[in-house]
């Protein structure tokens, strides 16, 4: 076995802050199992772990995969504690969480691969985007990190959702979503997904929540509701951008300049359409914009 030691003092350091999610011997297999994930060059699996802490000859391979399967841990547990660590050490006090949700999908094959089956894959390239492998439901916290100019996500919880079960990507998130939301319950979680992440299963998360997801068909009937009219300007199959010039924009709607527009976007659309929309005659008052950088 790996003693404590011989861990760098930098790595030991950190997860001594989640210890207190595991006894004592399962804190020492989970030590060096991060350490060979951290240290491998091969592939990212329980035999290369072992093989990155040099404990291939000197560790039964059924104590490494026991971790896994039998340990007495709980993954729900350890992701909290490792989302209070990211609380202190990377916001500031008191400040908001923002919060995504996706889902991904680990490529596995073999009858004996829990869970494996074949479904969507958001990663495939090609006409159908599917793939077979098992499909986690993932929540992390959205950081700024002085070594990086964008933002990253740092994932904290994930659980299996299989093809079939009752629950539904979108109850697994709601589920992850009120722990965390208890477990931090006093700040307030901004929580961003894509269109595929929306239901009834939303409508009762915590107060300190708040869910932004992308619209889909609630846009066409929001826009049938208000009896207003959806119109799409999409890139052409050869990549060239839509037409968005002043003409365009006044050509489309005749009275533009009568109404607020709202505006967000990447720093140099954003700054584009702006200038056609203020060429187009709309006062300044009526735009309403906030970009973002990619």
């Amino acid at each position: 076995m790996v003693p404590d030691p011989t861990l760098p003092t930098s790595l030991l350091a950190v997860l001594e802050l989640v210890r207190g999610s595991f006894t004592t011997p399962t804190f020492r297999t989970f030590a060096a199992l991060v350490t060979g994930l951290i240290a491998q060059t091969g592939r990212s699996t329980v035999t290369g772990m072992l093989g990155g802490a040099g404990l291939t000859r000197l560790w039964s391979h059924d104590r490494a995969h026991a971790f896994f399967s039998r340990a007495r841990w709980n993954a729900d547990i350890l992701g909290i504690s490792l989302s209070h660590l990211i609380v202190r050490q990377l916001l500031a006090e008191g400040a908001v969480l923002t919060v995504a949700v996706d889902d991904t999908l680990f490529k596995r094959r073999g009858k004996k691969v829990f869970g494996a089956a074949w479904q969507h894959d958001g990663a495939a390239q090609g006409p159908k985007p599917v793939g077979q492998g098992t499909c986690f439901v993932v929540v992390g916290l959205v950081v700024e990190l002085p070594v990086l100019a964008r933002p990253v996500c740092l994932p904290v919880m994930a659980r299996l959702w299989r093809p079939g079960q009752e629950q539904s990507k979108v109850d697994i998130a709601a589920s992850m979503l009120r722990f965390l939301a208890a477990c931090h319950h006093g700040r307030r979680l901004h929580v961003v997904a894509d269109a595929a992440y929306h239901g009834k299963s939303l409508r009762d998360l915590p107060v300190n929540v708040t869910f932004t997801t992308r619209l889909g068909g609630e846009l066409e009937a929001v826009a049938r509701w208000r009896g207003a009219k959806v119109l799409y300007a999409l890139n052409g199959p050869d990549g060239r951008r839509p037409d968005l010039t002043a003409p365009s924009l006044r050509a489309t709607v005749p009275d533009l300049d009568a109404h607020d527009v709202y505006l967000c976007g990447p720093h140099e659309f954003a700054r584009d359409l702006y200038e056609a929309l203020r060429t187009a005659g709309v006062p300044d008052r009526r735009i309403h914009h906030e970009s973002f950088e990619l």
